[in-house]
């Protein structure tokens, strides 16, 4: 009813009647709204922002007009609004996007310096935006697969974000060496364990030759290359415990390597 003052007559079965006035000097209108339905990424937050009254009621306990949730999975809020004694209610509905799970891989996690390795990023999806830090020695630190050349180890951390605006991180990382890296002993028992000699990063020398002495000067091995790993034998037999001598020679121009190879069982 609007604004006014109000009459009202009652007359009974006699005939005889009576009146009496109401004023109206102000309409309580009420109408709760907890605004729009609303997706988050997996773990966030949201702000839940009701109108319509002068005390606020949510259904998970907050008692604020700005109500923040963090909810696991989809949920329904319902806001009660109150006025001067009369009250309404509405409904919000958050939505939950599931985070996109990113991997990082490499060609290669050790290259010889002056190389490259190419980076790798998974998970986004279709449409998904790829961003890598730091972003120095990379091509482009905008692609799902950038290539890297430090001169340095480095460790890059790459967020990848999907379609929905939710993200995941991952790493990966790069080290470098100066030259061929090996260890100084085998133990070439079977156990799949050290039972052969690696000389990483030989492949970076094509032309490289790997010889292979006993303490009295007699070849045991020698490999162009180095295609095959020494595996502590000699024409098919095994050679015994004890200390060896190598020679690699990479190729004109480069240091040649020499020392002890030790074959422990």
């Amino acid at each position: 009813m609007p604004i006014g003052i109000y009459t009202v007559v009652v007359i009974d079965e006699n005939g005889c009647s009576t009146n009496d006035t109401a004023t109206i000097t102000e309409i309580n209108i009420i109408k709760a709204n907890a605004g729009k339905d609303v997706t988050i990424c997996e773990g966030d937050s949201t702000l839940l922002i009701g109108s319509g009254g002068t005390l606020y009621s949510w259904s998970d306990g907050g008692t604020t007009k700005e109500h923040k949730v963090s909810p696991l999975k989809e949920a329904t809020y319902i806001l009660n609004v109150f006025n001067n004694g009369c009250s309404d209610r509405d409904t919000v509905v958050v939505s939950i996007n599931e985070l996109p799970e990113i991997s990082a891989t490499a060609s290669d996690y050790l290259i010889l310096n002056g190389t490259t390795a190419k980076l790798q990023a998974t998970g986004a999806g279709i449409n998904g935006i790829y961003d890598w830090e730091p972003p120095v020695d990379l091509n482009d630190p905008t692609i799902e697969n950038p290539v890297t050349s430090p001169s340095e180890a480095i460790t890059y951390v790459v967020k990848g974000t999907d379609k929905n605006g939710c993200f995941d991180t991952a790493s990966v990382r790069i080290d470098v060496a100066s030259t061929i890296v090996y260890s100084d002993g085998i133990t070439p028992n079977g156990d799949g364990l050290n039972d052969t000699w690696g000389i990483k990063l030989i492949n970076e020398f094509p032309n490289a030759t790997v010889h292979i002495y006993n303490r009295w000067g007699q070849k045991v091995f020698e490999s162009s290359g180095y295609q095959n790993e020494w595996d502590g034998t000699s024409n098919n037999k095994k050679l015994p415990v004890g200390t060896y001598y190598y020679l690699i020679d990479l190729g004109p121009n480069k240091k040649k390597h020499t020392g002890p190879i030790t074959i422990m069982r």
